[in-house]
């Protein structure tokens, strides 16, 4: 078991990680960044944290704004791992398992993933100590975009008229990604370099 200390929005947050969540990393303080933007400009008052792991990007969500948020994971370690670090924060958040979308029974002004989106054969190139000690079902998505293909199609149901979709992408997947999002009936679809220059982050909103 490990402790984390984030920077940027993460900075005040203590974040315990095992081998069955990720290690938070910057290009997801970004995400969290975005979504706490989005937030105060347009005065949103609901979120969903959708593959939330650790729990940071709902936890920064949770202790950065008035937002009440909601937060689910396919895997139920996750879940343990994500509601002890929202105690250890004073984040209030309810947590719940869903397989993507399909167990959410609410509608949000804010939806935020950080989704699976390495492919088989990116996958199989990975640092070994990323393979070893991180879940591979949080990083592994058949071509790359398949959990995208869900959000994009599931999305629009779970977001109030005026909604938002906050995703991390992988640094090639924006074009696929924003295609995606068009077709599933999303608008205002804008793309967010990371620290790095690449294409890391897919906004979109439903009008």
């Amino acid at each position: 078991m490990e402790h984390v200390t984030g920077k940027a929005y993460f900075r005040h947050c203590a974040l315990t990680v095992t081998p069955d969540v990720l290690i938070p990393r910057h290009e997801t303080e970004l995400v969290a960044e975005h979504a706490i933007g989005m937030i105060r400009k347009n005065g949103y008052r609901s979120a969903l944290d959708l593959c939330t792991g650790s729990g940071c990007i709902a936890i920064a969500l949770a202790t950065e704004t008035q937002v009440q948020i909601d937060a689910c994971d396919i895997s139920e370690a996750a879940l343990k791992i994500a509601q002890c670090n929202a105690e250890s924060n004073g984040a209030k958040i309810r947590f719940f398992i869903s397989d993507m979308l399909c167990d959410a029974d609410g509608r949000y002004d804010i939806i935020v993933s950080n989704p699976p989106y390495v492919s088989e054969t990116e996958y199989a190139q990975l640092n070994k100590s990323v393979r070893l000690y991180e879940p591979r079902t949080a990083l592994l998505a058949g071509d790359g975009l398949s959990f995208y293909r869900t959000i994009a199609a599931q999305a629009g149901d779970r977001l109030i008229k005026g909604g938002a979709l906050v995703l991390e992408i992988g640094a090639y997947q924006a074009k696929s990604v924003k295609a995606l999002l068009k077709d599933g009936g999303l608008h205002e679809i804008s793309v967010y370099k990371d620290y790095s220059g690449r294409d890391r982050i897919v906004t979109a909103r439903k009008i």
